[in-house]
């Protein structure tokens, strides 16, 4: 394992390397993780823009940070080395120009336990594998941070099992690279629901994590793609032309062209169905915000609600620099008819 130090909080790893924050992207669209990663490294990622409210929401965790620390210490009763200041990362293996590539860690904190310590489940407030009592716990522990909205976890399970709960796989590969026994992840669950989830590094998901980042920098090394499972990633496979003139592609893709147009069709004919039972519904409401109607299975309930909105500041959108980009999908036009 290698380190060094660096100033500041929050994402302290190289960007144009793999880091453990975005390994959670890595299970769920590796392509966005490939992309991100060539575009740092040809000088052309744009950092993506953030409405205010957003980007408020995105600071709240650093500026929390110490808070859930704070909290963290008091409910495990163990002590812990926060902020942790220095960039850990581990070698995975040497690309094609002999340069190593690795994957980079920024953590939170780490619990260095010398003394056999119990990690007891409460409700509400420490959940452990099955809720059972973790004995002799001994060796280094890493902790991640998290700030979130929504409901709680209620078990260990909920965040390592896929679709995989925040913070988990992010806590699962820094515990890989600093060679950590145990990992915890601790939420803020809506500002006032905070929750420790303790666990057993896994082996199992370590070795997934690194089969997917030797996969991510094979493709990096050999300028090669994922296969595309969705438009977005197919579109990504061809997101640049290099020939304008007309190319005479497979007759038989005839068949699939007259299925989209049929589909389309029909997304447009459900689509003015919708709004048709819409508009009779609001007008059988009228002035009234909630309706009922009887019916052989039961009382339905019907609402239209008023919302009110907060007078805003006005805003001003910044300057963006001109750029291309390919379409997504496809149109069809009928230039000749025979």
């Amino acid at each position: 394992m290698k380190s060094k130090l660096d100033k500041g909080f929050g994402k302290l790893s190289p960007d144009d390397m793999l880091s453990a924050s975005q390994i959670p992207y890595l299970f769920a669209t590796p392509h966005t993780v490939l992309q991100q990663i060539r575009d740092v490294r040809a000088g052309t990622y744009q950092r993506p823009e953030y409405n205010e409210k957003m980007e408020e929401r995105m600071n709240m965790g650093n500026i929390l940070e110490g808070t859930i620390n704070e909290l963290t210490k008091e409910l495990l009763d163990i002590s812990i080395s926060y902020p942790v200041t220095e960039v850990m990362s581990k070698e995975l293996g040497i690309d094609s120009n002999n340069k190593p590539y690795d994957i980079y860690a920024s953590l939170d904190a780490i619990a260095h336990i010398q003394k056999a310590t119990f990690i007891t489940p409460v409700e509400g407030k420490i959940y452990t594998p099955q809720d059972d009592l973790m004995k002799n716990v001994v060796g280094k522990m890493v902790i991640e941070y998290k700030n979130m909205q929504g409901r709680p976890y209620s078990s260990v399970d909920e965040l390592r099992l896929p679709p995989y709960g925040r913070g988990y796989l992010q806590a699962e590969c820094q515990a890989w690279i600093a060679d950590a026994d145990y990992l915890c992840v601790s939420i803020l669950f809506n500002g006032n629901d905070h929750r420790c989830y303790v666990m057993p590094a896994s082996d199992y998901i370590q070795q997934e994590i690194v089969a997917k980042a030797h996969t991510l920098y094979e493709h990096l090394d050999n300028g090669t793609l994922y296969d595309p499972v969705d438009i977005e990633t197919m579109a990504a496979k061809y997101n640049r032309v290099n020939y304008s003139e007309p190319v005479q592609l497979d007759g038989e893709l005839v068949g699939d062209i007259d299925n989209l147009n049929r589909l389309k069709e029909q997304i447009k004919t459900t689509e003015e169905e919708i709004d048709r039972i819409q508009m009779k519904l609001i007008e059988a409401l009228a002035e009234n915000e909630i309706g009922q109607v009887n019916t052989k299975q039961g009382l339905l309930q019907l609402e239209r609600k008023v919302r009110n909105y907060k007078a805003q500041p006005e805003k001003f959108v910044p300057a963006k620099e001109a750029r291309t980009i390919r379409a997504k999908t496809v149109t069809i036009k009928n230039l000749l008819e025979y």
